[in-house]
């Protein structure tokens, strides 16, 4: 892989990884939420479940097409 292959890559890891920061983070916020008595029916709940819900796709998506480029570039 050439330097801007290489540069493209760390890029991609740096996003992958605040995304796994960000759902992991979400993760904690819902389970503190809940340790704290909120109803998994409660609104906020379900707003930070589906914001993790779109997080995960989010790093699904990348993580293939990543996997698809470097599929491409061997």
């Amino acid at each position: 892989m050439g330097e801007l292959g290489s540069s493209l890559t760390v890029i991609n890891l740096q996003g992958l990884m605040r995304m796994l920061e960000e759902i992991e983070f979400l993760r904690f916020r819902i389970n503190e939420a809940h340790k704290n008595g909120l109803e998994l029916t409660d609104g906020r709940m379900v707003e930070m479940s589906q914001d993790l819900d779109e997080l995960l796709l989010k790093y699904q998506r990348e993580c293939l097409h990543n996997e698809a480029k470097i599929e491409v570039s061997t």
